[in-house]
C-alpha cells in the first residue's frame, strides 16, 4: 500500500513537471515499501542515491524554466531545493559512513516536502507566471 497516492491536487499543470512529481512519489513509495518488507537496509542506499540525482536533475530544469520566465521567487525556491537536497545528502552520507538512519523520519521528510513544495511552492510559481503571461 503506497505512503502517498497521487491526485490530480498535485498537477502543477506542466506535464513535463508533474510527470517528474509522479516519478517523486513513486520513489517515496518504494522507499516505504521496502520499509514495510523489512528489506530497507538493503535498499535504502541506492533508494536514497537514485532519489538525490532525481532530485537535483529535477531541480535544475525547474530552475531553468523559473529562470527564463522571470520569475520573481526564483532565489527562495533555489534555497527550498538545496536545503532538501542538503538534508537529504547528510542522510544519505550519514548512511555510508555506517550511521543508522532513522527511516520513519526519513519517510516523513519526504512525504512532508514533497506535499507541501509541490502544493504551495512550486503551484505558486505556475500561478504567478501565468499571471504575467496572460
Amino acid at each position: 500500500m503506497p505512503l502517498l497516492i497521487w491526485d490530480d491536487c498535485f498537477n502543477v499543470g506542466i506535464s513535463e513537471y508533474d510527470n517528474e512529481h509522479k516519478h517523486l512519489f513513486s520513489m517515496l513509495n518504494k522507499t516505504y515499501d521496502a520499509f514495510v518488507s523489512g528489506s530497507i537496509h538493503k535498499e535504502l542506499e541506492a533508494l536514497l542515491r537514485e532519489l538525490i540525482d532525481f532530485s537535483v536533475s529535477h531541480f535544475e530544469i525547474e530552475e531553468r524554466w523559473m529562470a527564463a520566465n522571470m520569475y520573481s521567487g526564483l532565489l527562495e525556491h533555489k534555497r527550498e531545493h538545496q536545503r532538501f537536497t542538503t538534508k537529504i545528502c547528510v542522510l544519505h552520507k550519514s548512511m555510508i559512513d555506517g550511521n543508522n538512519v532513522n527511516v520513519l523520519e526519513l519517510l516523513q521528510l519526504l512525504e512532508t516536502w514533497f506535499v507541501n513544495h509541490i502544493l504551495v511552492s512550486d503551484t505558486e510559481y505556475v500561478f504567478s507566471i501565468s499571471d504575467i503571461t496572460h
